[in-house]
């Protein structure tokens, strides 16, 4: 991502359309984007979260591909105290 955003950062004005007609795939970094299912348990979410190295992650409709919410530590640990503890 970094390199993407270096290369447009110094020609802001010349390439605003370039980079606006860019899509999501090319900012992953070419490693593909991590997201969870609306079906995934808390268990494999925090799995993916602790597996992949980020803080929150997007939570997909799988119908749709549209993000529901993003789902991090903070929101597990919050339903874990009010819900299960």
């Amino acid at each position: 991502m970094n390199d993407l955003l270096i290369r447009y950062m110094f020609n802001v004005v010349a390439n605003t359309e370039q980079l606006s007609g860019e899509g999501v795939d090319c900012f992953d970094g070419g490693g593909g984007l991590t997201s969870v299912g609306p079906d995934d348990s808390l268990y494999d979410v925090v799995c993916s979260l602790h597996s992949s190295g980020f803080h929150r992650l997007p939570v997909i409709d799988p119908l749709t591909n549209n993000v529901l919410y993003t789902l991090g530590y903070r929101r597990i640990l919050q339903f874990i105290c009010l819900f299960v503890g």
